[in-house]
């Protein structure tokens, strides 16, 4: 007999939620402390006015590009049955809630305005979102397996590290394709695995497991299709992010080569998949940067400055984002009264 999830009262749920927030945040105001222990006030002014205004207006024009290559990415996905430009307004607006609040926030925001905006359910939208991140992390795997293969000597303390992220996204990508390959029967010895473990008692586990067999439920050939093109997308989407990420260090004038920067942010990315980020990141992403620019022994700058001045800028550019999403309806009905009238 198959076990019942753990289904908890949605009072019970919203404390320990609550809880697991004040702590995501404890941490990373601590984390982000650490950092700013290692600099002052005058040295993150100082670094803010000598910015490259040059290099900000790269940022501005990659930021809006990698902005708009998602929204195609999802677009494309959705069978291109929605208005493009609504698709983008949604993930501007994903992209701001998961960087100025959390994941889960962008995540709900993104459920919710498909489902409002443009009807579609959410096991559709909640299925394609799944197939993205799998597109995500094979692109994730590719630009870490490349910037690691060229600066291998420089990376001897991370070398095992490097290793097993790989590994675990060939083992997971394996796994995915063979969702798609074996389809029901995969998902049935998948769901008896699980009992046996009675990892389906929990909900995480159960919803997983539903997005795996809608994946198997769909058309062999259209799956296919859709994941191949998930990839090739995601592989876009992170190139222009890494060139993004690349001309950010450079407003600041950080003395770094281009394919360090791409393995640091390649690990960024797969410790922002543990759930213990909040406000877009704050202080994990800072401490881990802070040890990846020793790793690589950039002496002589206030890395520690700058990375605090990188935070500040995320959250006016996310900030700019949603201040816009918020203006456009407005000046829209201001231009239908006056038409009225």
């Amino acid at each position: 007999m198959k076990s019942q999830p753990v289904h908890i009262e949605p009072s019970s749920v919203s404390i320990s939620n609550r809880w697991k927030s004040v702590f995501k945040l404890g941490l990373g105001l601590i984390l982000v402390g650490v950092v700013f222990s290692k600099t002052s006030l005058s040295q993150i002014v100082s670094l803010m006015q000598d910015i490259s205004l040059s290099w900000l207006i790269v940022v501005s024009i990659l930021f809006y590009i990698q902005t708009a290559l998602k929204a195609l990415q999802y677009w494309v996905l959705f069978g291109k049955d929605a208005d493009y430009l609504q698709v983008l307004k949604i993930i501007f607006f994903q992209n701001a809630m998961a960087n100025l609040v959390s994941n889960a926030a962008g995540f709900a925001s993104y459920l919710a305005m498909f489902r409002v905006e443009q009807n579609v359910d959410v096991k559709r939208s909640g299925t394609i979102f799944f197939i993205i991140k799998i597109g995500d992390l094979f692109g994730m795997g590719l630009f870490t397996f490349l910037s690691a293969y060229l600066i291998w000597d420089r990376i001897e303390t991370l070398q095992g590290l490097v290793i097993l992220l790989l590994t675990g996204v060939f083992v997971s990508l394996i796994f995915f394709w063979s969702v798609v390959v074996f389809r029901e029967h995969f998902i049935l010895q998948i769901k008896r695995f699980a009992q046996f473990l009675r990892l389906d008692q929990f909900l995480v586990i159960e919803n997983a497991l539903n997005h795996l067999q809608s994946l198997a439920e769909q058309d062999q050939k259209k799956i296919l299709r859709i994941l191949l093109l998930a990839m090739l997308l995601s592989v876009a989407y992170l190139t222009i992010g890494m060139l993004h990420s690349y001309s950010r260090v450079q407003i600041f004038h950080i003395p770094i080569d281009f394919w360090p920067i791409v393995f640091m942010v390649s690990i960024s990315q797969f410790i922002s998949l543990i759930p213990i980020q909040i406000l877009g990141g704050l202080g994990t992403r800072e401490i881990t940067s802070l040890y990846l620019y020793g790793l690589f022994n950039i002496v002589g700058f206030d890395i520690p400055a700058a990375l605090i001045g990188l935070r500040i800028m995320s959250y006016i550019f996310h900030l700019i984002s949603l201040g816009f999403l918020s203006i456009t309806p407005l000046l829209k009905r201001n231009k239908l009264r006056k038409n009225r009238e």
